[in-house]
């Protein structure tokens, strides 16, 4: 299926959500590859990715010119969740990507080394206009402030929600 994702260069709009991918997740990174793509939503909720799926599609969207909404969420009771370690390689991405407008990332683990990461990310990158980073039971209030403080110095808007 990632296969004939990469293939199809006219495709706008993928919903996979529940499909239990597992560390497949990650290989649909791939159908973003490519500057004549033309896929803008990609829903992998609750596909339990882990830190694989964040390090592929933090990679993905250095070169990616179209994908506007992402949505990499898990459910609050499932495994495969994005921890620190795929957070701080996805935030390595989006920092250079200038195309994302929405990103759903909730009820994954980050921390604060992952929420650290994606402030610093937040400050160079200015097309994100929406992240949800709700029921992550691992951002600490200092992690939370830091990123507040980001979103509210940016030129660009940005609804955080927690």
């Amino acid at each position: 299926l990632a296969d004939a994702l990469h293939a199809n260069k006219t495709l706008t709009d993928v919903e996979l959500m529940h499909a239990e991918l597992g560390s497949a997740t990650a290989t649909f990174a791939l159908a973003l590859g490519g500057e004549d793509r033309k896929l803008t939503r990609l829903l992998l909720h609750c596909n339990h990715g882990g830190d694989a799926a964040g390090v592929a599609f933090g990679s993905a969207l250095v070169s990616q010119h179209s994908l506007t909404f992402l949505d990499l969420s898990t459910a609050s009771t499932s495994d495969g969740k994005i921890g620190q370690e795929g957070a701080i390689m996805f935030a390595r991405g989006l920092a250079k990507n200038s195309t994302l407008k929405t990103l759903s990332f909730h009820h994954n683990l980050i921390g604060s080394r992952g929420a650290n990461a994606l402030a610093e990310a937040l400050s160079e990158n200015t097309s994100l206009t929406q992240l949800d980073l709700h029921g992550d039971e691992t951002l600490t209030e200092a992690s939370r402030a830091v990123l507040k403080a980001v979103c509210a110095a940016r030129q660009v808007p940005l609804h955080l929600n927690f």
